[in-house]
């Protein structure tokens, strides 16, 4: 669930690693992004690594749309691999959800985050970089 188990404005910090790739959509994630809003105290920060992308200028419509096909094919593979597992035939079930730059920038401001900004981390155990947004609830 979207629901933090704990008080509002009680904790100063945020970390998240390896999860909202997993959301299905952004609006799952803006809901995540709510809920941490809540619990943070004024000036608290957040540190959320999330895969980001970006469409190169001058991407044409096709691109955008077979893009998009591609997301609702594997939204139905997601649908029936739940079917699955509700039935109780284990089925793994993997999302893999890229961040548009543009929603980072343009929703983190409306749901009260300020000093948005994000950071590529390389890490040590597999020299792969990790984009991680950081950002601070306004006072």
């Amino acid at each position: 669930g979207t629901d933090i188990p704990i008080s509002a404005e009680s904790v100063t910090a945020s970390f998240s690693a390896h999860v909202f790739q997993h959301f299905d959509n952004l609006d799952a994630a803006t809901s995540y992004f709510r809920e941490i809003s809540r619990v943070l105290v004024p000036t608290g920060t957040l540190m959320i690594h999330l895969p980001l992308c970006a469409w190169p200028s001058g991407a044409g419509g096709l691109i955008k749309a077979l893009y998009h096909v591609q997301r609702k094919l594997r939204d139905v593979q997601a649908q029936l691999q739940r079917q699955f597992i509700t039935r109780g035939r284990f089925v793994p079930l993997m999302r893999g959800l890229s961040f548009p730059l543009e929603y980072i920038y343009d929703t983190l401001p409306a749901l009260g985050y300020e000093k948005v900004e994000v950071a590529v981390f390389t890490t040590h155990s597999n020299n792969h970089p990790h984009p991680f947004v950081m950002a601070t609830k306004r006072a």
